[in-house]
């Protein structure tokens, strides 16, 4: 295994050379520098393992070479050890307050500096390989947050349509009504249904069915609003609520639906299949009490008033309960 790569930086030729044969004999690999200015280039053009520097040099000292190697990303893990004749203590704590790893006082035991080196070494080891683990947990962490959303939206999603299912949306439905019934906006509801659908699978068969229902969803949902909540209801039903909306703007925007779906082709991959939906709308707008389960069934109401009246049509549940 190849040793490590270390810098030493100091000005005084007898100390300086000896630390570098004292390493060497150690068989590290060693770059020297003489000034802060040289060291900081040759850190930039290939960051050692660890830094052996003197505090007193000319034009910037140990210090300032520590604090620009701290603020720099690429280099602010390398360990810097400082070697300095002073035993003062303000040096010592100036030291370790600009980012020094340790600090080693001249003269100096050849085992004490090589027993510190080598510790240093260990930890800074020790720091990459939970720096890694870090970041193979955040991996394992966003994968499992990926996968749980997933699972999140699976468990909201009709699976055919990739519409919001039914579960879902009486969760949204309710926190809607319970807005409605605090602020008194309006709300409405569509109810919509394929007309003649087991024809349509009797004739075409269940695949084609499957992809009709699919592309009426996706039709759908792209002519309204974002607002507004679309939901498959079950088998070829599907309805739409839509807040803060009343019922002229609903019958408006179900007659819309009707018009656009009479006027698409269905394309399915084996045939291009025309066909109609009929609607019914409720609506609730301030003046009794509501319920969700009372605006889908009056919604259902209207629904199959526009069935009866000979479908492709949109009733409301005031025509309805007028019938």
């Amino acid at each position: 295994m190849a040793k490590a790569n270390l810098l030493v930086i100091d000005d005084h030729l007898r100390d300086f050379e000896l630390i570098l044969d004292i390493l060497r004999q150690q068989d590290y690999q060693v770059q020297a520098s003489t000034t802060g200015w040289n060291a900081l280039q040759k850190i930039d053009a290939e960051p050692p393992d660890l830094i052996l520097c003197d505090i007193e040099m000319p034009g910037m000292n140990g210090y300032e070479v520590c604090k620009q190697l701290k603020n720099n990303p690429r280099t602010q893990d390398i360990p810097v050890i400082f070697i300095s004749v002073s035993d003062q203590l303000l040096d010592k704590v100036q030291a370790f307050s600009v980012g020094g790893a340790d600090y080693i006082t001249k003269p100096f035991q050849i085992e004490e500096l090589l027993a510190r080196i080598r510790t240093h070494l260990a930890l800074r080891e020790l720091n990459k390989e939970l720096a890694e683990k870090n970041q193979e947990l955040k991996h394992e962490i966003a994968k499992r947050q990926e996968y749980e959303q997933a699972l999140e939206r699976m468990a909201r999603t009709d699976f055919l349509t990739k519409a919001i299912n039914r579960r879902h949306f009486f969760e949204l439905a309710n926190r809607e009504i319970e807005r409605a019934q605090r602020t008194n906006l309006p709300i409405a509801l569509i109810m919509l249904d394929i007309d003649h659908f087991k024809k349509i699978n009797d004739t075409h068969g269940h695949l084609t069915g499957d992809k009709i229902l699919h592309n009426l969803a996706q039709l759908c949902q792209s002519k309204i609003r974002e607002t507004d909540i679309f939901a498959r209801y079950g088998g070829e039903e599907f309805v739409v609520l839509m807040p803060d909306t009343n019922g002229e703007f609903a019958q408006k925007t179900a007659e819309r639906l009707r018009q656009v779906v009479f006027q698409s082709f269905m394309a399915t991959g084996r045939a291009n299949v025309l066909i109609t939906i009929s609607l019914g709308v409720a609506c609730w707008d301030g003046n009794t009490e509501l319920s969700l389960d009372q605006l889908i069934d009056k919604a259902d109401q209207a629904l199959y008033h526009a069935k009866k009246a000979g479908r492709n049509r949109v009733s409301t549940w005031d025509e309805a309960k007028l019938d």
